[in-house]
């Protein structure tokens, strides 16, 4: 765990360098102190850079919310703040569908009800003009 920790900071730092280093380079191209095609050489593998990075980070965050969500390294209470400070930065569309493949089991349309099974629930979320948003399963499990 401890590890996991110390590589997710190593790449906390990381990203807020190359994030730091790239704003510098825009603010120079504002300046007018580097034209387009410096920018461009400059920023492209510094953005590449960036993508690695960042990809590690989610990664190294994962792991550690996995470790944490099994009881080998804490509560799950760290788990879920961890998750928040991660969708506190910002999440593109490739990361929403993560998610929502990760939280979505599957869903089935029939007529005019959409029906929506979590990876969390025995039963289904029901949606349609007569089904009053009640979760059909048992427990807290719907949506």
């Amino acid at each position: 765990m401890t590890e996991v920790k110390t590589r997710r900071q190593k790449l906390l730092s990381a990203v807020a360098q190359k994030r730091a280093e790239r704003k510098r380079w825009l603010q120079l191209a504002a300046k007018g102190r580097v034209d387009d095609s410096e920018l461009d050489e400059a920023l492209h593998p510094l953005l590449r850079d960036l993508a690695e990075l960042s990809s590690q980070l989610r990664r190294a965050e994962q792991e550690l919310a996995s470790l944490t969500a099994t009881g080998e390294g804490g509560r799950a209470g760290a788990a879920i703040a961890s998750f928040r400070r991660y969708l506190a930065g910002g999440i593109g569309d490739s990361e929403k569908k993560q998610l929502v493949d990760l939280l979505i089991r599957k869903v089935v349309l029939q007529d005019d009800v959409i029906e929506i099974y979590t990876a969390w629930a025995d039963g289904a979320y029901l949606r349609g003009p007569d089904s009053k948003n009640v979760n059909a399963g048992q427990g807290d499990g719907g949506l």
